[in-house]
């Protein structure tokens, strides 16, 4: 007689480990204008006429099935005549656990981006820049918790919580808490993800981004949303002296996206977008 004891595998597994490491190391050249009205001497400004930037940047990842571990610390250094500064902060880093077949749970700082937009993506609430324009400068990581349903291989509902801006190497208003609402739909040619989100104080913004490839070389995207942003003032008439008065945005707008990308055979990109932006001034 047999019995069968249940397999522990994954107890069993040992943790893999992956890291890579990427330094950067920029000069920048000032010309300062010393007759200029505005920072006569540089008596006011006092910019640098030099300035020197290092940053490292290393990765570090250890995985083992259902679970994985991120962490991705950054140490910048600058140097300018007469001062000096350094930084060290965490840019990312986060926990995944999969407790179940279909289910993902996530939690920690991290850029979390989608569509293949280059510049702007208006859907997604915590980013509006990609940052693709410019890569020598790393987006900041955002304080988010998530979970994830997946009910097929070609489907994803995930509910999400916003609840810091991270590290802030240059300032950026305070981010207030969000809640978010993403549907992720793909197949072999098209994907796209629907997403709701609201933060705090605001009204719920709605978004959508779709991607097609036509082609091996071509593709295709949109992406889009629609509500309000309270960071932005609105001009409104008044019966006061001055005529007006200006106080938070609470008009609802759209923004939206269109752009394709195409691939030659050497292997270079090239992107063509427009975008209309609902939240800027038409009068």
């Amino acid at each position: 007689m047999l019995l069968a004891a249940p397999a522990h595998a994954d107890d069993e597994t040992p943790w893999t480990f992956n890291s890579r490491a990427q330094g950067l190391l920029s000069a920048t050249h000032i010309e300062r204008q010393d007759n200029s009205q505005l920072n006569p001497g540089n008596a006011i400004a006092h910019i640098p006429s030099e300035r020197y930037d290092l940053e490292l940047r290393p990765d570090l990842e250890w995985k083992r099935p259902g679970l994985s571990l991120a962490l991705k610390p950054r140490f910048g250094l600058t140097h300018a005549p007469g001062s000096s500064d350094d930084d060290l902060w965490l840019n990312e880093g986060w926990l995944r656990w999969k407790p179940a077949q279909q289910w993902y749970l996530q939690a920690g700082r991290e850029i979390w981006l989608w569509g293949p937009s280059m510049f702007w993506s208006p859907s997604n609430p915590f980013y509006l820049g990609t940052g693709k324009n410019l890569p020598q400068r790393e987006l900041p990581g955002r304080d988010i918790a998530r979970v994830s349903w997946m009910p097929a291989d070609n489907a994803a509902l995930t509910l999400a919580g916003l609840f810091g801006n991270g590290h802030q190497r240059e300032y950026e208003p305070q981010t207030r808490k969000l809640a978010l609402l993403k549907l992720d739909l793909n197949n072999n040619e098209a994907s796209g993800s629907l997403i709701a989100s609201r933060r705090e104080g605001e009204l719920w913004r709605f978004g959508a981004y779709g991607q097609w490839t036509v082609s091996d070389a071509l593709l295709l995207y949109g992406d889009g949303s629609y509500g309000q942003n309270a960071n932005l003032t609105q001009v409104s008439p008044a019966s006061n002296p001055l005529g007006w008065t200006i106080g938070n945005n609470s008009q609802r707008s759209a923004t939206v996206l269109i752009g394709g990308g195409y691939t030659f055979e050497s292997g270079i990109n090239l992107n063509l977008e427009a975008l209309h932006y609902g939240d800027g001034r038409d009068d």
